[in-house]
């Protein structure tokens, strides 16, 4: 037994640092778990506290800009939260009106499914006559009636989802205020707490941070607004009804990478064939023009605007799009490719971490 003690004193550092890796890869991986499992379960406190702190890396330039113009902070801060207060109303002015308008044609919609349901049924019967029967009917009007039932349960998990963010608000818009108020000390603090060189890279950190969620948010905006644009414009043109309602969807899930367009096209291509039925042509142009306008804006616009600016891989992007989805929902989603490009960044900046880094990149640069 001390003979098995003494050989394993005098085990060499470099096996015994092979020996304990695996123990380390196991405990990263609890670690990631465990994490995992509480941003889920506290993620009515965390997901505030990240949009809090993303709209802080947003504007904490420009209260910066503001202080060092001899304006005092608080006023700086003031006029930042008045202006985002000022377009947040104006968005729930048009979101709220759009979706009052859409629910009240439902009824009108309802009744073109059941009309679109006896003609079909009656087709049915004359092509497969042995299935014309009470039964076939009746099982036809209980999908009718559950796909309607399904349709309003989508809206209201809908204007749930919006009751919740604005539920929120109060508590993201208070977060905020405090963040930018500290902003324009942020630096002299961690030079004042750190040594010179930790306080430079946390303060290279959060500026490639602040500069790369700008540029994506301004170049997204852009893009988003043209795809709005555009769709509203095509359902127009087509004479599908609430053409505002699938330009303003349009605009929002187009914030949500590669999933978000896609979704967001569904809707406007089901209603043409609802309201133009028995023709399939003008759902089949608006499908032809939706899927145009997203290859044309996501493929070929945006990466010459955005170039390599968040140098991530489209694999990872993806990745993202369905963990943070799959962690925080609807607000996980309109955040993943954020929270991962800050990730990557602070990978790049810390020695240690800097294989992560590597593996998040698209590998261009």
């Amino acid at each position: 037994m001390l003979a098995g003690m003494g050989e394993t004193q005098q085990m060499p550092s470099g096996a015994r640092a092979a020996a304990g890796r695996p123990v380390i890869v196991l405990l990263a991986i609890i670690s990631v778990v465990l994490a995992g499992v509480v941003l889920r379960a506290a993620q009515t406190v965390f997901i505030p506290l990240v949009i809090a702190w993303l709209l802080s890396q947003l504007f904490g330039p420009a209260v910066i800009f503001m202080t060092r113009h001899r304006i005092p902070t608080g006023v700086a801060v003031a006029l930042i939260i008045l202006l985002l207060l000022a377009a947040l109303y104006w968005v729930g002015v048009f979101v709220s009106a759009s979706a009052t308008s859409f629910i009240g044609q439902l009824p009108r919609y309802r009744d073109q499914m059941i009309e679109i349901s006896k003609d079909l049924t009656a087709r049915l019967g004359d092509a497969y006559p042995a299935m014309h029967t009470p039964a076939v009917r009746a099982e036809l009007n209980r999908n009718l009636s559950r796909l309607v039932g399904t349709l309003v349960g989508t809206l209201g998990s809908v204007v749930g989802m919006m009751t919740t963010f604005f539920a929120n608000l109060v508590m993201i818009l208070i977060v905020l205020a405090f963040m930018l108020v500290e902003r324009p000390f942020f630096s002299r603090k961690l030079h004042r707490a750190l040594s010179e060189r930790q306080a430079d890279r946390i303060g290279r950190i959060t500026r490639d941070i602040s500069r790369q969620i700008s540029g994506y948010l301004f170049v997204q905006f852009l893009i988003s607004l043209v795809t709005g644009v555009l769709v509203y414009s095509t359902c127009r043109i087509v004479g599908i009804s609430s053409a505002v309602t699938w330009g303003a969807l349009a605009f929002f899930l187009n914030f949500i990478p590669t999933i978000g367009s896609i979704v967001a096209g569904i809707p406007p291509v089901l209603l043409a064939l609802l309201q133009f039925y028995p023709s399939p042509w003008p759902a089949f142009w608006t499908l032809v023009a939706i899927l145009a306008i997203n290859q044309a804006l996501g493929n070929i616009v945006m990466p010459r605007l955005m170039g390599d600016r968040l140098n991530l891989s489209p694999v990872v992007v993806l990745l993202s799009l369905l963990f943070w989805g799959w962690l925080w929902g609807f607000a996980g989603a309109l955040l993943s490719v954020l929270i991962t490009a800050s990730i990557k960044i602070v990978c790049d900046n810390v020695d240690a971490l800097n294989p992560i880094g590597t593996m998040l990149a698209s590998g261009r640069k």
